[in-house]
């Protein structure tokens, strides 16, 4: 996450329609034909339950010095990508370019040497609204090795990467109303680089998109989690005071509010801020600063598993309640 402290479009996709199940009319003359009982509709929160191992793993993984912090073009930030992608076809996904990757090229502020950026992009098309959107992002990038010290960024931003990837799965069978894009982005900490690319170069018309929910720092939750963006976009506060109704992390709505005392407006901290500049409704899931917030201890011991489990339990909630009869859907 960046520092609180201070406070031509590629062709949409296509339909993916699903095959109808055909009739067994195999019946003795006379008889009445059998039947089906629809199939039962998997249950993602079950499904989640079910992955923790596997998610907590992936987060331990993602934030071990093995990877050295994943600063952008380092080998850590590689392995990153390679697990994010395994991930991604393991949930089924459709990959948006070759091997899920799409790379960007970049300039720091105050620096004239070009630098690679690689977004995972991956993308599961809808049932009933195909042609609209919901992208879920979140950055796999830290700040990597500083004065000799490993900057593992287990809260800020694994815990937010690898929920991309465990929403997936724990969504995988059941049928979303909207195509759904989920973007792991890269160079956050070098001024949203990855989300800014993703906005320049879309893989869907950008007026395609409904809602950008942002994950960054949902792990260290204290018990209170924070959605912020329905200031901006009011339609938002009914969905998300009803997922806050259900959530089992206290969700709290705020920290959107322009003009609120210095590092509490959060609208800009993240890479939702490109999608807000685009036009693009935003919800963006985070937690407040704790001491460990970009220094060498965010580690993956002072993470909490069922801390961690309950946020991703309300951001499964979250992107379930925004694929719901919107009131985002005339945009």
């Amino acid at each position: 996450m960046q520092t609180r402290r201070s406070s031509p479009s590629r062709p949409c996709l296509g339909l993916l329609r699903a095959a109808l199940p055909l009739l067994a009319w195999a019946c003795a003359p006379g008889h009445a034909a059998p039947v089906q009982a629809p199939p039962s509709q998997p249950d993602p929160l079950a499904a989640l339950a079910a992955d923790s191992a596997l998610i907590l793993e992936d987060l331990r993984y993602l934030s071990s010095d093995e990877l050295e912090g994943r600063a952008v073009g380092s080998e850590g930030s590689r392995l990153a990508r390679v697990r994010l992608a395994e991930r991604f076809a393991g949930a089924g996904l459709e990959a948006l370019s070759p091997g899920y990757e799409h790379s960007f090229l970049f300039t720091r502020r105050d620096e004239t040497e070009e630098h690679t950026g690689v977004n995972v992009l991956a993308v599961r098309p809808g049932t009933e609204r195909p042609g609209r959107v919901i992208v879920v992002s979140g950055h796999y990038d830290h700040v990597g090795v500083r004065a000799g010290e490993i900057y593992n960024g287990a809260d800020d931003n694994a815990s937010g990467a690898v929920g991309l990837a465990a929403l997936a799965r724990a969504l995988r069978g059941v049928p979303l109303r909207h195509t759904v894009i989920f973007a792991a982005l890269d160079a956050e900490e070098s001024g949203l680089r990855g989300a800014r690319a993703f906005v320049a170069d879309a893989p869907v018309p950008l007026d395609s998109v409904d809602v950008n929910l942002n994950l960054d720092m949902v792990a260290r939750t204290a018990g209170v989690l924070w959605a912020g963006g329905a200031f901006h976009t009011p339609g938002l506060r009914p969905i998300l005071e009803d997922v806050a109704s259900r959530s089992p992390v206290e969700l709290r709505l705020g920290h959107d509010r322009p003009g609120a005392p210095e590092g509490d407006d959060w609208t800009g901290q993240s890479d939702h801020r490109a999608f807000h500049e685009a036009g693009i409704p935003f919800v963006y899931l985070g937690v407040d600063d704790h001491p460990d917030y970009h220094h060498p201890t965010d580690d993956f011991e002072r993470v909490v598993p069922s801390e961690y489990m309950d946020a991703l339990r309300a951001a499964l909630l979250t992107l379930l309640a925004l694929d719901g009869p919107l009131p985002l859907d005339g945009r």
